[in-house]
């Protein structure tokens, strides 16, 4: 059974970070990956080269196995929900750093979510599908635990974990 995963880019490095789980995950046949990039004209320009190289890399590798689609920054939340309602996705993926931030005009309930995360978490949004939120690990927090809260559970302690 092929599975659609879209992985939603707006730069920086936990985005990076998604751009590289999603190319292990194209190495299964049985994964279809949508990459959509949003991207903003009004953007620091070393960043965006940094973005730039790595959705170029991504999408070298990857050219077989997935739909490359650039979106402007306009409305970034209500197009989130837009693809996240679609049912065109069995799993939407995004980095949890603070890029978006500038485009979206609304507070995180869930700010450990980012957040795009938290639009696509959020209950009343009709979100269907699964939300993975990538953080980028900071080897100086690697040891530190970390409190977080899922979706009506209670409060449990987590410590961050490496994944190479």
């Amino acid at each position: 059974m092929q599975r659609r995963v879209c992985i939603l880019f707006f730069g920086g490095p936990d985005d990076q970070k998604a751009l590289e789980i999603g190319f292990r995950m194209v190495e299964n046949p049985a994964i279809s990956l949508t990459l959509i990039r949003f991207k903003d004209s009004s953007s620091n320009f070393l960043k965006e080269e940094s973005d730039d190289a790595a959705v170029e890399e991504f999408r070298r590798n990857c050219i077989k196995s997935m739909e490359y689609i650039e979106k402007d920054m306009n409305n970034v939340r209500e197009e989130v929900i837009k693809i996240g309602q679609s049912g065109a996705f069995d799993l939407l993926v995004v980095g949890k750093g603070a890029s978006a931030a500038k485009m979206v005009e609304t507070q995180a309930e869930n700010p450990e979510l980012g957040l795009i995360g938290d639009i696509l978490a959020s209950s009343e949004n009709g979100i269907i599908g699964s939300v993975l939120v990538i953080r980028q690990n900071n080897p100086q927090n690697s040891n530190k635990t970390t409190r977080s809260k899922i979706a009506g559970d209670e409060e449990s302690t987590v410590t961050n974990v490496s994944v190479c």
